[in-house]
């Protein structure tokens, strides 16, 4: 894997004294209440807490895209990919991250995104290699994509298999526009896989409306495709069906009906419950600001709830979280607008309040 090879250049680069390594997942947390303890006025405040994750997401993305954080337009195409708005703390970025070099060549302390990023910032030896075969080349990130660079040999050829139609890490700094670049890069031939061996026919034919180049197997069957409404959905849905949506509030909504007629659902990924989180977070941030969350109830939640045995004990006015809701992201896409996010990005935010 790329972490895998990332993380072996980077023990044979750097000189961690003790010539130990260890993987903290927490790393850049500590590091930005370090340097927010000695650089920044906010820390400590209510808002601290989500301010230090937002910052923590854009330290993660920096690194992955390779990007300067000393560059305005450079932070803020980081930020607008993970959708966080920059604060005050943003000019504390560039730090951290310098920060976290040291922490790696002195102490051996890395994260996960380290394993691809300091190897290449800090100019670690890869083995080379006379052939590479790069799979699911569309989800590398400009990170990634240097690190293969530097494995093909002087004399080395290498092979990038990938479709920009299915890049799907985009949130890790992978654009179809990496991939796309490929061609022109290594000044490589080009070959299409354009036939689909797992859908039927008429599968193939609703995705060519999308992709025209796309075509269906010989030995493919025609298969079927039945439109429905919306309506419809609760008396056509069976235990054992797999339901798909562009965005995540439509499932949301359709597990709740589900589970309000006592019918079986699971909302698969463990990423949407972690967003959902941090989103409600920040929001009780705000009803704490403005006294609405009694007794200082997002401190209390977010450090006691998840070992009670009862919720009732911390009071919400829930009229005023739809509210107080509604402001926040209204603010938040507003910010995100001037700082240059696309219409995506921004349906992001949409989504998430939804």
């Amino acid at each position: 894997t790329m972490h895998s090879l990332g993380y072996g250049a980077a023990r044979r680069g750097l000189s961690a004294s003790d010539g130990d390594f260890d993987i903290y997942k927490f790393k850049y947390l500590d590091i930005i209440d370090d340097w927010a303890r000695r650089n920044y006025r906010g820390h400590g405040d209510d808002a601290w807490y989500n301010e230090k994750w937002d910052m923590h997401s854009v330290v993660g993305i920096c690194r992955n895209l390779l990007a300067d954080p000393e560059d305005e337009d450079d932070l803020a195409d980081a930020a607008n990919l993970v959708n966080v708005p920059l604060g005050a703390w943003s000019d504390g970025v560039a730090d951290v991250i310098e920060m976290g070099k040291e922490a790696a060549d002195k102490d051996g302390l890395l994260d996960f995104t380290d394993m691809v990023y300091l190897p290449v910032a800090m100019d670690c030896p890869f083995s080379t290699y006379d052939w590479i075969i790069v799979d699911e080349a569309q989800d590398l990130n400009p990170a990634q994509q240097e690190i293969v660079d530097r494995l093909v040999s002087p004399t080395g050829h290498s092979v990038w298999v990938g479709d920009a139609n299915q890049s799907i890490f985009q949130f890790q700094g992978a654009k179809p526009s990496g991939f796309l670049s490929v061609p022109d890069r290594y000044d490589a031939e080009v070959f299409e896989l354009p036939v689909s061996y797992r859908c039927p026919s008429s599968h193939v034919r609703e995705a060519q409306r999308i992709v025209p180049d796309i075509e269906s197997a010989e030995s493919a069957g025609e298969g079927t495709i039945e439109k429905t409404s919306p309506s419809d959905f609760f008396d056509k849905v069976r235990p054992g069906d797999m339901v798909l949506s562009r965005r995540n509030a439509p499932t949301m909504k359709k597990a709740i009906g589900l589970l309000n007629r006592q019918r079986p659902a699971k909302i698969v990924g463990k990423s949407l419950k972690s967003k959902l989180t941090r989103r409600i977070d920040k929001i009780t941030d705000r009803m704490a600001e403005s006294g609405i969350l009694e007794e200082d109830g997002r401190k209390r939640m977010a450090t006691e709830l998840k070992h009670k045995d009862r919720p009732q004990d911390f009071a919400i006015d829930y009229e005023a979280f739809g509210r107080i809701s509604d402001k926040f992201h209204d603010e938040k896409t507003r910010r995100l607008s001037n700082q240059g996010a696309s219409e995506d990005q921004i349906e992001i935010v949409i989504d998430e309040k939804e």
